[in-house]
């Protein structure tokens, strides 16, 4: 007497007669059953425990989906944006440690009132340019931590004014799921 197939064999099963045998997460996209070395019963090749007996299968290291490159453009702006608060904090910077004299742009102003700000000021626009430049090399190669940094410098974008349509961009840029690049005139380029 044949065994009945669970509901779920058709896409537990991928090899079973009339099932579609690719389903990307092994090369040659073949997923195969799991038989559970204590009982042998068959299980879906995601299960963890088996469902007759309890015992602990062992996990199959299923390598993880590589990490897609940020938009160009997302780059280009992170290392646009370091470089100019580089700047910025340079400027201040000179104008703090008194390089540049307040009075030589403003002779109306107090040096004195004029120091401490420009140092804060530098002090902000260098931690930003840091992080800028972390973001940027962080999503350039490709570490686990970059797209959760690089929202937070987006965060930064969007509470000003103008950087705001910018900021929440950049957020859909690099948290949207991506689409597989569909080759010139193949069929899914059609469709």
């Amino acid at each position: 007497m044949l065994a009945r197939r669970p509901p779920f064999a058709r896409h537990a099963f991928p090899d079973a007669p009339g099932t579609p045998d690719t389903d990307g997460r092994r090369p040659g996209g073949k997923l195969h059953a799991v038989t559970c070395p204590s009982c042998g019963l068959a299980l879906p090749p995601v299960a963890r425990f088996c469902a007759r007996c309890g015992t602990r299968l062992a996990a199959e290291a299923v390598p993880a989906a590589p990490a897609t490159m940020a938009p160009v453009w997302l780059l280009a702006l992170l290392w646009v944006g370091s470089a100019g608060l580089l700047s910025a904090a340079a400027f201040y910077g000179a104008l703090a440690v008194g390089l540049i004299q307040p009075t030589q742009i403003d002779p109306t102003v107090d040096p004195a009132q004029v120091r401490p700000t420009s140092a804060v000021i530098a002090l902000c626009a260098g931690s930003l340019s840091a992080a800028h430049g972390a973001a940027a090399v962080g999503l350039m190669g490709r570490r686990p931590w970059a797209r959760t940094f690089a929202t937070l410098v987006c965060v930064v974008w969007a509470l000003t004014c103008i950087g705001l349509p910018v900021g929440l961009l950049g957020i859909s840029a690099l948290w949207r799921p991506r689409r597989p690049a569909r080759g010139v005139g193949s069929a899914e380029a059609i469709r």
